[in-house]
Formats: structure tokens, C-alpha cells, sequence
């Protein structure tokens, strides 16, 4: 109990000085929402088209686990690496560094994605879960679209999921 009263108390000192505070961002756009009450407490240049960085990793990742959670993708499952996915491991992208023809489970891509930033590994589970890039990037869209990105637009630009183009992102 001491520790929630101290938490609501730091809370409201930060939530009044940072009311009062002039912010100076370098940041080009800036949303900042508080997590319990989902008021905006800042923003600059919200509704700025942007291209933001790992966002196809993020979905990509938030796709697997929503299919994991539904039971229609387990952690054990193997994705067979195509040579598309190899390629990106040997042109200078961040990779997780699968070869062709690996047998490699979802967990370790998904491990590949988040901890070793591997275009290499979500090239790996988009194909192993909607058979193209092309497809998952529909499926992407469709999710943010489902997460209240309304003007989002996902897709395959110059034939690598890792150069996808996101119109406008409106997370909040």
C-alpha cells in the first residue's frame, strides 16, 4: 500500500511539472499518451507522415504472438529459410544469419527479430506464415487498421519487406 501511495504521489508531482514544463524535443514528431488514462500529454507534428524505424518488425512480431495466443502458431513450429530471406543476411542488413534450406523454429526467429533486429528472421516468418511478403504485409495492414492506425498503409517496396512504406502512422 506505502508503495502505491508514493507512486500516485511521484505521479502527480511529474504529471504537474511536466503540465507546467516548456519541452524542447529534437524529435521531428512526438506523440506521448498516458498508459492509464490514454490522455495526450504532448505532441508535435502528430499527424506527420513518417517512416519509422523496425515498425515491420514490431508488427511482425505482434502478428506471430497474436497467432501463438490464438493457438495457431506454436513456438515449436519450423519455418524452411527461403534464399530471399538468406539474401538479406549477406547484403549488410541486421540478420540473425539463417542459411538456406535452415529448419529454424518460430521462437528463434522471433528471438532473431527482437534481439538481433533480423530483417533475415521476419522475412522467415512472414513466408512461413502467409506464404509471401506481399501477403503478410495485407495482414500487417489489416492488424494495424485493427489497433486504431486507421490512415496506415503497409507494404512491399522494391521487393523487401525491410523497406516497407508506411504512409501515415497514427498510433493514437
Amino acid at each position: 500500500m506505502f508503495k502505491k501511495l508514493i507512486f500516485v504521489i511521484l505521479l502527480n508531482l511529474v504529471s504537474f511539472f511536466t503540465v507546467n514544463a516548456n519541452i524542447d524535443i529534437k524529435a521531428r514528431t512526438v506523440i506521448l499518451q498516458d498508459f492509464l488514462s490514454e490522455e495526450i500529454l504532448y505532441e508535435k507534428d502528430a499527424d506527420e507522415s513518417i517512416y519509422p524505424a523496425s515498425m515491420t518488425k514490431i508488427m511482425t512480431s505482434i502478428i506471430a504472438f497474436d497467432l501463438i495466443k490464438s493457438g495457431d502458431l506454436s513456438l515449436d513450429d519450423k519455418f524452411i529459410i527461403s534464399e530471399r530471406a538468406w539474401r538479406l543476411s549477406t547484403a549488410g542488413y541486421s540478420s540473425m544469419f539463417i542459411m538456406v534450406g535452415d529448419e529454424v523454429s518460430v521462437e528463434d526467429l522471433l528471438l532473431g527479430i527482437i534481439i538481433a533486429s533480423g530483417n533475415d528472421a521476419c522475412v522467415a516468418i512472414a513466408e512461413g506464415i502467409a506464404g509471401t511478403e506481399e501477403e503478410f504485409a495485407i495482414l500487417m495492414t489489416s492488424k494495424a487498421k485493427e489497433l486504431g492506425m486507421e490512415n496506415t498503409n503497409l507494404r512491399i517496396h522494391l521487393g523487401s519487406m525491410i523497406l516497407i512504406i508506411i504512409l501515415q502512422l497514427e498510433i493514437f
